[in-house]
């Protein structure tokens, strides 16, 4: 666990082989993290940086996001080529989906309805209605699609597209499920996250260390921070005044302020990868818990 104020640590929390990512409650209460190497999610207690519990899932789970209200979470199994939905209330997966090949990230949309799972190797996003646990729509994007983030009226879905030869960021119409724009960013594009107000999206960039800011009005990229060595995940605090960046090369955490999209600070962590804004941070191997900050 390490403090915000002065970055020191307080605390480790194990948990299952070669955690990938994780998701936050929004009281930092609890944190779920995915066990790549294990087939598993550990739950966590932040409050007693212990895990509670641990959820058999499918094979080598690496996103996962929670559904609003928290009732349930949608854990993408890249070698299962699926989605477990678990429920959250009594800790085991109640259904699973198929996706395209190589679910990498999930994102929900703002109702609930909806699940957008981006499939790395077969190049689409599939849109999952999890009232129903079906597949309603396949979406074509660019080469090996990772992050997706969805705007806050639900309207649009932005999606990053890795390949070093196809750096791209989608733009999807959500009332057509087509892509409508599609903007050139720098090479590598991996994690990307939506501000509070929907009109900017941040995009990390594995190959050329840095952050793109891109408006989402205009699809321009509007600013660049240089951030440490081949940067992955990326998460906003809730009123979006910061960003929190996972970078792997030089195993760091970069905190950005958006007023200024200048790097506040540096925090050493091993091997990080997923990154969320809540009480707790981690890295692979174990998990360190941090106020407002949490990665793996």
């Amino acid at each position: 666990m390490l403090d915000s104020s002065n970055h020191t640590e307080l605390a480790r929390i194990t948990v299952g082989q070669n955690p990938y990512s994780l998701a936050a409650t929004p009281d930092g209460s609890r944190v779920y993290v995915t066990n790549f190497g294990a087939d598993s999610m550990s739950v966590i207690d932040t409050a007693t940086a212990e895990v509670v519990g641990t959820i058999d899932v499918g094979g080598s789970p690496g996103g996962v996001v929670l559904a609003p209200g928290c009732r349930h979470a949608y854990v993408t199994n890249y070698t299962g080529a699926n989605m477990s939905v678990v429920d959250l209330r009594c800790n085991a997966v109640i259904a699973t989906i198929p996706t395209g090949k190589g679910p990498a990230m999930p994102a929900v949309s703002p109702c609930g309805r909806h699940v957008y799972v981006t499939a790395f190797e077969s190049n689409e996003v599939t849109v999952i209605d999890v009232r129903h646990n079906t597949v309603t729509a396949i979406i074509p994007v660019g080469e090996h699609p990772n992050g997706v983030a969805v705007s806050p009226n639900g309207e649009s879905a932005y999606v990053t597209n890795s390949a070093e030869d196809d750096s791209t960021v989608s733009v999807i119409d959500m009332s057509t499920l087509a892509v409508t724009k599609t903007i050139a960013v720098e090479q590598g594009p991996f994690g990307i996250a939506m501000s509070p107000a929907g009109d900017h999206v941040y995009v990390t960039h594995f190959y050329r260390d840095s952050v793109l800011a891109i408006d989402t009005n205009t699809g321009e990229p509007v600013g660049r921070v240089s951030v440490g060595n081949r940067p992955e995940s990326i998460h906003m605090t809730p009123d979006g005044s910061r960003l929190a960046v996972s970078n792997r090369g030089s195993r760091n955490l970069s905190i950005i302020d958006t007023a200024t999209l200048t790097v506040q600070a540096t925090v050493p962590v091993p091997e990080p990868g997923g990154v969320a804004m809540t009480d707790v941070i981690s890295h692979r191997g174990d998990v360190r818990a941090r106020s407002n900050i949490s990665s793996t």
